[in-house]
């Protein structure tokens, strides 16, 4: 990778990581205003930029770090609302799918089995949020997202990918996703 490329990606992921700490630092203050669905909404749109990013967080190990914690820290705000009361179903829904899709996004290069349990758990309890609030097509990307950490986890586990705890979250998973398939009138998805 040549150096304009790499300082290039770095900026851009520097301003990234950036705007999602504005972003947590105004959730914080508004706890369930207005202001919070739209900085939910700009949160939602900024997560489709990382993908494009062309950066390998070997070498952004910071912004990489600054980013994860940054996204530990909303889905404990996402919670601490939730458990409160102070904010509706898809606010809380909105701040997982974005919490949950920085973890994945940037999450460690060599991801550990205690990182794939903490992205299944996280995606999961994603799409049960979005199942929550009626949206259905949402919740199927977060599923979808689940069954990868999943599948991630059971390579690592190789044959202890059949104990009791990971059939119950394959179940899990398949139960949502069925749940999804039919909020969706995609029946034939849901058998």
């Amino acid at each position: 990778m040549d150096s304009t490329m790499d300082s290039s990606s770095s900026t851009t992921l520097e301003s990234l990581v950036n705007s999602f700490e504005g972003i947590l630092k105004g959730l914080t203050a508004e706890h369930g205003s207005e202001k919070s669905f739209h900085l939910a909404d700009k949160a939602l749109s900024l997560i489709t930029e990382i993908p494009k990013l062309n950066y390998d967080n070997r070498n952004h190990r910071t912004a990489a770090l600054q980013m994860h914690t940054t996204a530990i820290n909303l889905w404990n705000l996402a919670v601490g609302m939730r458990t409160s009361g102070a904010s509706s179903l898809h606010l809380n829904a909105q701040l997982r799918h974005v919490a949950c899709n920085l973890i994945v996004l940037t999450g460690p290069p060599n991801n550990s089995e205690s990182n794939y349990r903490k992205q299944l758990t996280m995606a999961l309890k994603t799409g049960r949020a979005w199942l929550d609030c009626d949206t259905p097509s949402m919740a199927d990307t977060s599923l979808t997202l689940a069954r990868s950490c999943y599948d991630n986890l059971a390579n690592i586990l190789g044959e202890k990918a059949q104990s009791l705890e990971m059939v119950k979250q394959l179940f899990k998973i398949t139960s949502f996703q069925a749940e999804a398939a039919v909020g969706m009138q995609q029946g034939d998805k849901a058998g």
